[in-house]
């Protein structure tokens, strides 16, 4: 009798190994869920988290420049245009515009007798090429608020 109950005991705490092993396992394989978010890559698509760390999946290597790394060239290039943007008087702005080719950028000075006193304009392609699309130097009677930066008018 007392053997029956030994195995008995043997038999059941084997089940319940059995039960707690398929449990673990089972969890293991299936992981935690990862967040629904995503990422914004430099040429703007998305990447979102994946198991089974739930990092984001690297994105694409591209050589499309951002808007920060152009305007970062420019300045380099160009001195003059290192304290825009500012608020201080006359206030400066810088006007971007994707394109196929690259970042159409403005550097635009605004006035208060006329909306923008100047502008400068650049193509700079996302092979880091730097081209001077033109100035914009509006007449006298020229009360435009906005120019865009691709051709500069």
């Amino acid at each position: 009798m007392k053997k029956k109950y030994i195995i008995s005991i043997i038999i059941l705490l084997l089940i319940i190994i059995a039960l707690w092993l398929i449990f673990i396992f089972n969890f293991k394989s299936k992981g935690i869920s990862c967040t629904q978010e995503v990422k914004i890559c430099p040429d703007g698509s998305y990447v979102s988290r994946s198991k089974p760390n739930c990092e984001f999946t690297p994105c694409k290597e591209t050589n499309i420049l951002s808007e920060y790394q152009a305007i970062y060239l420019l300045k380099e290039k160009y001195p003059d245009f290192k304290d825009y943007p500012s608020e201080k008087l006359p206030p400066k702005g810088i006007l971007s515009e994707r394109e196929n080719e690259g970042w159409y950028i403005a550097f635009m000075q605004y006035g208060s007798g006329r909306p923008i006193l100047n502008a400068r304009c650049f193509l700079v392609k996302d092979n880091n090429e730097i081209l001077d699309i033109g100035e914009f130097k509006p007449e006298f009677n020229d009360m435009r608020f906005e120019i865009t930066p691709k051709n500069c008018s």
